[in-house]
């Protein structure tokens, strides 16, 4: 029904957001890595502002409003501790983070999301 696609689009726009704010987070505690002379993504690396991070974290967390209080607390857990994880192999792998390393991190914190909601969905 048009009803479930238009419920889908928008549990998929939460979803994306929250993702991009995390991934966007290790600006603010790891260094960029690469050449910044050659990078695609020099001005991210040189103009990371804390004002621009907090207004991405704004857009992400308030659609998430309409999430169930169940939701809340299992997904916030598994994704810091999953952000403590990956900022660790960053660290450890890359000295700090790439372009490529961000869009990663997005990717594994949008399916650890839906792996998360999925499963909440299937046990009400």
């Amino acid at each position: 029904s048009t009803q479930s696609r238009s419920s889908a689009a928008s549990d998929v726009y939460k979803r994306q957001g929250l993702s991009r704010a995390l991934a966007i987070s290790f600006i603010l505690v790891l260094p960029y890595v690469q050449d910044l002379d050659t990078s695609k993504s020099k001005p991210i690396a040189q103009q990371a502002f804390k004002r621009d991070i907090l207004l991405a974290w704004a857009f992400a967390l308030i659609p998430l409003y309409w999430l169930p209080w169940q939701a809340y607390a299992v997904l916030f857990p598994i994704l810091a501790m999953s952000f403590f994880v990956i900022y660790a192999y960053f660290k450890q792998r890359l000295q700090g983070y790439t372009g490529d390393a961000l869009g990663a991190a997005q990717q594994v914190f949008e399916v650890l999301i839906y792996l998360v909601l999925l499963a909440l969905a299937t046990n009400t």
